[in-house]
């Protein structure tokens, strides 16, 4: 009898011992689970509609004004500056020294053409959204220094420097719009 008390003694413990390792198990999976969806919920952020997703870039991704481009263009400074809009956009009037790429092949072009990752590159649209979308897909893939000309081809070309720009008698309504 005392032999059968002793083999339901070692099955308890080898049993509590099972369970406890069963709980751990559960509890650590839980909080991996949560890590995850906390991590998901973070990278796939889902906006209201896409003047929701732009505001959100215009708070935080870096930019630069037109007078600030406008004095690194006078100092002649080192950085490369690219025009993201249409092809048909761009032959109709850009900043002078722009690159164009459309939006579209960015990501394929960039790295052939500028795959120093910390270069300055400064960006360009119609007037935001296409140049933020750019800035931020950019520094997803490793381009440190980064940044969208706040307001874009328009308000270059609504500013007083409009002397500089090229082609600025033509009107680009058409195209993207963003």
């Amino acid at each position: 009898m005392a032999r059968r008390r002793a083999n339901n003694s070692q099955k308890e413990n080898v049993m509590r011992t099972k369970y406890a390792v069963f709980m751990v198990f559960l509890a650590m999976l839980g909080i991996m689970s949560v890590g995850c969806v906390e991590q998901s919920a973070d990278k796939y952020r889902v906006f209201e509609n896409s003047k929701v997703l732009i505001e959100d870039l215009q708070a935080r991704m870096p930019q630069l004004s037109v007078k600030e481009l406008q004095t690194k263009l006078e100092n002649e400074e080192e950085f490369t500056l690219i025009d993201v809009r249409t092809l048909k956009e761009f032959n109709s009037g850009s900043i002078p020294g722009a690159v164009h790429i459309s939006r579209g092949l960015l990501e394929f072009q960039v790295e052939k053409e500028f795959p120093e990752r910390t270069e300055e590159i400064v960006i360009y649209c119609q007037k935001d959204g296409r140049g933020l979308l750019a800035v931020e897909a950019l520094m997803r893939i490793g381009y440190q220094n980064v940044k969208n000309l706040e307001g874009g081809w328009t308000a270059w070309k609504d500013d007083s420097f409009k002397d500089a720009v090229d082609g600025i008698h033509h009107h680009s309504d058409d195209g993207g719009g963003c």
